[in-house]
């Protein structure tokens, strides 16, 4: 097995606009994983590579980057941030450990905290609080703080702040390399270095003692382990100013990425869950039993279905057989591929912590669990919380003989978009698929005419209208009918009253001595 690198998985999150493909198409740059810089206007960013991303010059699904950096391993989730697409983006979390909360000057910032905040938090992942776009004119920084501070509490802290120019476009290090003597728009270095430590040095007593009682400054190499401590326990929320258009502030962001932010391996134990909802912890060990998680499956009518997965412990290779869940039927990993936006290669092996995919293996599902042990067969994860569906477009297709095309197209989007949800309605003979806004459904329709070419009829779903009884009411009828044989009679008192909503029919038969 080959040496194990340190890796870091961070989700990339923000309101539309906030320059979160920017942000990761920079950080690419910056480590030379890319020549050159993608441009969202220009539509050539890692990130948004499809045909409705492109044309709406916004991402419409979560996209997997990565780079490397010395022995470190970065893996980058880009998230639409249209609230239409929130199911997509919550879908993904439990891939990393890391939650990136991209805010623009302009962001309403109260909305990005009770969006994102409370489920991060519930996930126990680590918030760090990237405020880009500095290079905009204009900033009332004091408010701006004073809004992230009300939003995100005491413990958001700055690693960095704008410096005092007029231009604001550079940035001054508080954490790293403090500059003492450098002017910033609010705070002086020195003071943002002295509160930044404080909820650091708490996480270690020995740490506090020094600092507190004998005034010596930890080094960097100190700090690391309780950084991440605080981190972990929600006592630090680190904020830094950035400028993804132009690099101010990208290095020191970088670094934090590189040197401070938790590993799977200093994250904690993952919960997993039996068939009786016994909690079992399973430590992102590399030399363990392999068992990984399904966060995520995108499939392309052309390239097959693509499943992508979390490695949560043990190691797996090409020839690596595995079982889903609770099926009897081992399947093998066959080929192993890291991505890169659009771009996949192979790789020979992935260990515990890892972001890989798998290709065209069919029987793999959102939130599958996969292990090697057949012990483990009856574990689950708690899936994310998803908004519920608020919008219903029925459809159906307009050529005659499409109809089975058109079922099996809209199980592959529903399998690979879990906050997609679709309802045959039999009494209406109506198929609806279900969304989280209007934007939502029309990518969904817009995908199934582009790559599958469907060509499709749509209107707003039909109301399954029945009368009810609301009042009681009584009736009698004979039926009498001879035309020679055997005649027919019949003779009939019904009597109806209403039941409480809810409580469905109840018949009650009080005929003596016949039957009907």
């Amino acid at each position: 097995m080959t040496s194990s690198p340190e890796i870091r998985n961070i989700a990339i999150i923000g309101l539309p606009g906030s320059g979160k493909t920017t942000l990761c198409e920079r950080l690419l740059f910056h480590a030379g994983a890319i020549n050159t810089m993608g441009s969202v206007d220009r539509g050539d960013s890692s990130s948004d590579f499809d045909s409705q991303s492109l044309a709406l010059k916004h991402s419409v699904d979560t996209s997997l980057l990565n780079y490397q950096i010395a022995n470190k391993q970065i893996n980058l989730i880009d998230t639409p941030g249209y609230p239409d697409f929130l199911g997509r983006t919550a879908s993904v979390l439990t891939a990393v450990e890391n939650i990136f909360l991209v805010i623009a000057p302009q962001s309403d910032i109260e909305l990005l905290a009770e969006r994102f905040l409370k489920t991060a938090k519930e996930q126990n992942k680590n918030i760090v609080l990237v405020i880009n776009k500095i290079d905009q004119q204009d900033i009332q920084y004091g408010h701006l703080l004073e809004q992230v501070r009300n939003c995100f509490g005491s413990a958001s802290v700055a690693i960095n702040l704008p410096t005092a120019s007029q231009e604001h476009s550079t940035v001054v290090d508080c954490f790293f390399k403090p500059d003492y003597k450098a002017k910033t728009i609010i705070d002086s270095a020195q003071l943002a270095h002295e509160i930044l430590l404080d909820p650091i040095v708490e996480q270690d007593e020995k740490l506090m003692e020094l600092y507190l009682e004998h005034g010596q400054i930890p080094n960097l190499e100190q700090l690391k382990t309780p950084f991440r401590a605080a981190l972990q326990c929600h006592d630090l929320i680190p904020i830094c100013f950035v400028s993804a258009a132009t690099g101010a502030g990208i290095d020191l962001l970088a670094e934090l990425i590189s040197e401070f932010l938790p590993s799977p391996q200093h994250s904690d134990a993952i919960k997993l869950y039996d068939s009786n909802n016994s909690l079992e912890l399973i430590s992102n060990n590399p030399s363990g039993e392999f068992i990984a998680h399904v966060f995520k499956v995108s499939i392309d009518p052309f390239m097959g279905k693509l499943t992508f997965i979390k490695v949560l412990q043990g190691h797996m290779d090409g020839d690596t057989s595995f079982y889903i869940n609770d099926g009897r039927k081992p399947l093998k990993a066959g080929h192993v591929y890291k991505i890169q936006g659009k771009n996949r290669h192979e790789v020979k092996q992935v260990t515990a912590g890892e972001i890989c995919a798998l290709a065209k293996i069919d029987d793999l599902s959102y939130n599958d669990i996969i292990y090697q042990n057949t012990q483990a067969k009856s574990f689950y994860i708690k899936a994310p919380k998803l908004p519920p569906p608020m919008y219903g477009l029925a459809i159906k297709a307009s050529r005659r003989g499409d109809e089975q095309k058109l079922s099996e197209t809209l199980r592959k989007l529903s399998s690979e978009d879990p906050s997609l949800k679709i309802e045959h309605r039999i009494n209406l003979n109506e198929t609806v698929i279900q969304g989280i806004g209007e934007l939502h459904l029309r990518t969904v329709v817009g995908k199934m005419e582009e790559q599958f070419n469907l060509q499709l009829d749509t209107h707003s779903p039909s109301i399954d209208y029945r009368e009810t009884i609301t009042a009681p009411s009584e009736g009698h009828h004979r039926h009498k009918k001879q035309t020679g044989g055997a005649g027919q009679f019949g003779e009939v008192f019904l009597k109806i009253r209403p039941l409480p909503r809810g409580e469905g029919f109840t018949f009650i038969d009080q005929i003596v001595g016949a039957a009907i």
